[in-house]
């Protein structure tokens, strides 16, 4: 979640009174719309990358696969920071946001890549599901966005599917699923964090400064567990990064 991520919609001075709210290509409606485009083609390459790691996940550690995550995703975004204006595109004047959303996020991606190597995908997707409700139940306090009732019920009926989904009592709720539910919650921060930052920061800095504290989180760890990879693995794993950084740039 290349680049620009949403498409400026600039109009000339004088030209808004002219035109009906919404009608334009930045209007609210056309803001939403795009979000929605994005964040569906998000989901998708995630759970393309989310299929791989499963895959990779028995030959591999978990800090491993997250290293090759990160450092793959910095194909696609080179691109994006190019695309974005250069180095100067990386400039904060928040570098203390940026690192308590890293390390919010480097939390999220353990505890996701570890359920998907214990636990079937399909479990943890449905423990990930909770994720929109904390997230809806968090903007109010937290990012003062107001929620009216009707999302509120929808959040209730989600809740309630979730509840359906993972049917309490029957085998899914252990050790790893609590693992994957902190995933969700630190999951749920991060995309706050990304709503926040992103009224001042560009795509390309709340990205860069992620991926950049992943990988050098995870290529420490990784270290005392290394299994040098074959080729096709190789090849998969940075597949994963890179489907992955693509990913993480429709989301941002």
């Amino acid at each position: 979640m290349t680049a620009p991520i949403v498409p400026p919609g600039a109009v000339p001075p004088g030209a808004a009174a002219a035109v009906a709210p919404g009608a334009l290509p930045g209007g609210t409606r056309g803001q939403n719309l795009r979000g929605i485009l994005l964040f569906v083609m998000a989901v998708f390459c995630f759970a393309v990358m989310d299929t791989l790691i499963k895959y990779l996940s028995g030959s591999y550690d978990t800090w491993q696969v997250m290293f090759f995550r990160a450092f793959f995703a910095l194909v696609p975004l080179a691109v994006l920071i190019a695309r974005s204006g250069g180095v100067g595109a990386l400039r904060t004047s928040r570098p203390q946001s940026h690192i308590l959303r890293s390390l919010v996020g480097v939390v999220a991606v353990f505890c996701f890549f570890h359920a998907f190597g214990h636990m079937p995908l399909a479990d943890v997707y449905a423990i990930s599901f909770a994720a929109p409700l904390i997230i809806t139940a968090l903007s109010v306090p937290l990012l003062k966005e107001h929620v009216g009732w009707r999302r509120w019920t929808a959040v209730a009926v989600g809740f309630a599917g979730v509840l359906i989904m993972l049917r309490p009592g029957a085998g899914v709720i252990g050790w790893t699923a609590l693992v994957a539910l902190a995933g969700t919650v630190c999951y749920a921060l991060n995309i706050l964090y990304i709503r926040h930052l992103s009224r001042t920061e560009t795509n390309a800095a709340i990205i860069f400064y992620f991926m950049t504290t992943l990988a050098v989180v995870s290529g420490i760890a990784m270290l005392p567990v290394w299994v040098t990879p074959s080729l096709p693995d190789l090849l998969l794993l940075a597949a994963l990064g890179m489907v992955g950084g693509v990913a993480q740039i429709l989301l941002t």
